[in-house]
């Protein structure tokens, strides 16, 4: 999914066949995505369905994971692998955004059975949302360094499909270079967990975020 034109530099395929969708020429898409961009990217999207890895550009883009997951048809489990927890209340109604996702997915999509979100700061934690504390497992950036955390990451939802979404963000910047604060988490330690959720569950698809995208400053 090209928004910033970053994956001109950046082939995100890794050697294996990847089809590029531009969506550089729509307005209203960078961190906020009103309406109308909602609309048209749905459109642009109608072809392909929920299987497979998508690669979303920046994290200015992550809101875009919501439109993968609806298209899952059957009962699911998102696992997050975020430093954010993208679960702020919108700014502007009927206005998706990077930070706003995660929540909207929780309240809107009636096949999620379970959320998990690791590698979050803990103040970040802290200022979500009581009602959805009882809704969501949060593993924090230090405890998801732990080989036991993740294993307990992996055993939620025990049965359910997983669909997994990964910012960038959420690794040391030893292994990652993102536009956003990073966790400590290590590729290996990324590698690892995902490796046990798909011991685990049937891994319905995948999503990646997190790419530099030389344009906007770090935040």
């Amino acid at each position: 999914m090209n928004f910033s034109g970053v994956y001109a530099a950046v082939p995100p395929g890794l050697g294996a066949p990847a089809e590029i969708i531009d969506f550089s020429d729509i307005t209203g898409t960078n961190r906020y995505c009103d309406s109308e961009a909602q609309e048209e990217i749905r459109k642009r999207i109608a072809g392909f369905g929920a299987e497979g890895i998508h690669f979303l550009d920046s994290g200015n883009y992550h809101y875009a994971s919501k439109f993968w997951t609806d298209k899952i048809t059957e009962p699911f489990a998102l696992f997050v692998f975020d430093h954010h927890t993208d679960m702020q209340p919108p700014r502007f109604p009927g206005v998706l955004s990077c930070g706003s996702w995660v929540k909207e997915v929780i309240d809107g999509n009636v096949r999620l059975r379970g959320t998990a979100i690791a590698g979050v700061s803990p103040l970040r934690i802290f200022e979500a949302g009581e009602e959805y504390k009882t809704k969501v497992h949060f593993f924090s950036d230090e405890e998801i360094l732990s080989e036991n955390s993740r294993r307990d990451c992996a055993q939620l939802f025990k049965g359910v499909p997983a669909y997994i979404s990964i910012d960038k963000d959420a690794l040391r910047k030893e292994d990652a270079a993102t536009d956003w604060d990073q966790g400590p988490l290590s590729l290996a330690e990324l590698e690892d967990a995902l490796a046990k959720i798909s011991a685990e569950h049937r891994i319905i698809g995948i999503d990646m975020c997190g790419e530099t995208s030389y344009t906007d400053d770090a935040c």
